[in-house]
Order: C-alpha cells, then sequence, then structure tokens
C-alpha cells in the first residue's frame, strides 16, 4: 500500500534507483570539464533510454529535466576555494574549512556540495542514480537492467572510456542477478535431482520403466502448478509476475513430497500385486496407502497454505504454489494417474526384472494367479482341477 501511494505521486522507481558507476582513473578529477562532459554524455544516454524516468549525477545533480548542468558544474566547481572543495568531500560543513567566507560563492558552493555527493571520496569514481518508470522490484524493471547495462557500456565507449568503467548496482540490479542465477541452477540442479532420484527409485523397485513415468508424473505436477500459480497470480489477483525464487523452491519441495508418496503406493503395489494380481493389488494398495497419502497430503497443503497469511508477495505466492502442488499430486497423480499407467504397463512396469515382479509366475503377472510355494498346484479361477 505504502507503493502503491508513492507511485501516485512520483515515478515508481524513487523507492529504489538504480546506481550506474562510472569508474575512472586513480586521480582523474571529476570536476574538470572534460571529464565531466563525459560523464554527462553517459548520464544524457541513460535518461534516453526505454523504461527511464530520471537520472542524476554529478554532471546533472537534479536530474536530466530542467536544472544545471554539466557546463554550470564545471564553472561552480572551479570557482569554490581548494580548502572548502576538500572540507565538502570529506562530508564536513564548508564553514570548517576556514577559508574566508564569500556571500557571492554561496550559489556555486552549495551547486558543488550537491554534485559532489555524487563523487567517490576518493574523488575517481561517479554514481549515476537512474530513477525507472516500473516497480523496481517487478519484472518489467528487472528485465530492463541487462539494456541500462549495455547502454552504459556503450556511451562509455563513445565518451572515449572502457566498458569495464562502468558497474551497475542497487536493488534493482541485484534482483536480476539474482533471479539470473535462479534461472542457472534451475538447468543445472534440476536434472540432478531428478537423476539421483530416478537411479535411488531403479534401484529400491529393480526397474528402468517405472522410475521413468514416476519421474515424469513429478514433472507433469510440477508444471500444472506452476502454470496454474502463474495464471492466478497475473490474471485473478492482479500481480506482476512470479518471484524469482518461486519456481525453484517450488520444485524442490514437490519433488521431495512426491517421491515419498510414489513410494508409499508403487512400492506397496508391488507388494498386493505379488499376492492378488495386477489389477486386485492395485485396487488393494490404493485402499491401503491411500488414506495416510491423503492426510498427509491434506496435513502439508494446510501448513503451506498458512504463509499465504502473511503480507509478504513472495511467500504468499510460495505457500499457494506448494499447497496446489501438494493438492494436485495427492488427489490426482497420485490416486489417479499412477495407478492407471501401472495398469496400463501390466507387467513391464518392473523391466528388466519382469521374471519377478515381485514374486509372480508369467500367469500371475498378467493378474490371473499367484506363485505358490514348491509342491503345491496353482489352481486357476474357475477350474474345477484337484490334485489326484
Amino acid at each position: 500500500e505504502g507503493f502503491e501511494l508513492l507511485r501516485e505521486a512520483f515515478p515508481a522507481g524513487d523507492l529504489a534507483p538504480t546506481n550506474v558507476y562510472v569508474v575512472m582513473p586513480e586521480g582523474t578529477d571529476l570536476f574538470d570539464p572534460a571529464t565531466l562532459a563525459r560523464i554527462d554524455q553517459i548520464t544524457l544516454a541513460l535518461a534516453a533510454a526505454d523504461g527511464v524516468s530520471a537520472v542524476s549525477g554529478p554532471s546533472r545533480p537534479f536530474g536530466t529535466v530542467g536544472g544545471p548542468g554539466a557546463d554550470q558544474v564545471a564553472a561552480a566547481a572551479a570557482s569554490v576555494p581548494t580548502p572548502v572543495r576538500d572540507t565538502i568531500r570529506a562530508g564536513e560543513d564548508p564553514a570548517a574549512s576556514g577559508a574566508p567566507a564569500d556571500p557571492s560563492l554561496g550559489e556555486a558552493i552549495a551547486l558543488y556540495a550537491v554534485s559532489a555527493g555524487a563523487v567517490s571520496r576518493g574523488g575517481n569514481i561517479a554514481a549515476l542514480a537512474v530513477t525507472l518508470d516500473e516497480n523496481p522490484y517487478g519484472p518489467a524493471a528487472l528485465s530492463s537492467v541487462p539494456d541500462l547495462r549495455d547502454t552504459a557500456r556503450d556511451a562509455a565507449v563513445a565518451a572515449g572510456l572502457d566498458r569495464e568503467a562502468i558497474l551497475v548496482g542497487g536493488e534493482t540490479a541485484t534482483a536480476y542477478d539474482t533471479r539470473a542465477a535462479n534461472d542457472r541452477d534451475t538447468l543445472v540442479v534440476l536434472p540432478l535431482i531428478l537423476l539421483a532420484i530416478g537411479v535411488i527409485l531403479g534401484l529400491l523397485l529393480r526397474s528402468l520403466v517405472a522410475p521413468l513415468y514416476l519421474l515424469a508424473t513429478i514433472v507433469l505436477s510440477y508444471a500444472a502448478t506452476l502454470g496454474i500459480s502463474t495464471f492466478v497470480f497475473i490474471t485473478v489477483l492482479g500481480q506482476e509476475g512470479v518471484s524469482g525464487g518461486t519456481p525453484f523452491f517450488l520444485f524442490v519441495f514437490l519433488v521431495a513430497l512426491g517421491v515419498d508418496y510414489n513410494i508409499f503406493l508403487i512400492v506397496r503395489i508391488r507388494e498386493e500385486t505379488g499376492r492378488h494380481g495386477l489389477a486386485a493389488g492395485t485396487r488393494r494398495a490404493l485402499g491401503r496407502t491411500g488414506g495416510v497419502i491423503t492426510s498427509a497430503g491434506l496435513i502439508l497443503a494446510g501448513t503451506f497454505g498458512a504463509l499465504m497469511t502473511l503480507p509478504l508477495q513472495d511467500l504468499f505466492q510460495l505457500g499457494f504454489s506448494v499447497a496446489l502442488g501438494v493438492l494436485l499430486d495427492t488427489f490426482i497423480i497420485r490416486s489417479l494417474m499412477v495407478p492407471a499407467i501401472v495398469l496400463l504397463l501390466g507387467r513391464w512396469n518392473w523391466w528388466p526384472d519382469v521374471k519377478s515382479a515381485g514374486g509372480l509366475s508369467r500367469t500371475a503377472r498378467d493378474g490371473v494367479a499367484w506363485r505358490r510355494p514348491r509342491g503345491t498346484i496353482s489352481v486357476m479361477p474357475g477350474s474345477s482341477e484337484r490334485r489326484p
């Protein structure tokens, strides 16, 4: 609410301007007219970039719209006595310099003091404050950071500086870098997580087929949850988008919970299939594990749903997404999709271990009978065959 009130009266980016630093060689006097002109060239290039509301810096201390420019700042700096300049750059009151007071220099000293506030104490780094049109924490502002970097570096080259002389910081740039790191980690870490879980499931189930479709159902659950959540956040709730960390943490939580439920269900299906055949064993496994999985899913959904009561948008989104994903996983993926796939694949669920298939004989794997101890005879349903 405070941000909305601020945006009504000021540019949205005033809440957290993006900082562009121009690093000059040691010993450079930024208030030299030629150097200040270079800084001003970069300032004006940034002000003309898309999505930028205003830019201020040493050459334009009050912004690029109105106010004194580089020439006036350079003239003011040249007219201020050196002791006063040194005192101002040290962050002290100009009156403490001990220099004779000249009333005619009041405006020049004031202008120099404001401009010097955007210069490092070493005197070789200029800080430009870039005010964006958009919410500085929103997706649009974050996506503008690469363009700002390119614009500033191209302007630096045009002004005779190196591209490495430009550094971009501030909360928006930090959030962008965090989002980029999350995206990169998602492409690297998530496949490794799936691979590790697939190996564990393969060893547990002694199968190459079952782990593949179990992992596929987890990925499907994640994709469906992320899609529905994005629709709700943007279209229904009017939010600007999904926060940067939500997709990654959503995947981690859903994979951890989904694998647990998969193990509960598929191991029980294999055990029951060995006793009662595929169709009957799957039904019995669902009946015996359904209560546990459903109860755990409801408890976890309620736990993560509690995050939605917090006033922070990131936690609200994470709580909603994980709660929704757990419910989808509990009532659709584990209760309907996995059993359906098991029945469709039949004995190939356990390939290449189809011979054992939980202790089944060939006919039992087709859902007809089960293996008897050696020395006994399996009786087919409906048969009247007896041992003589």
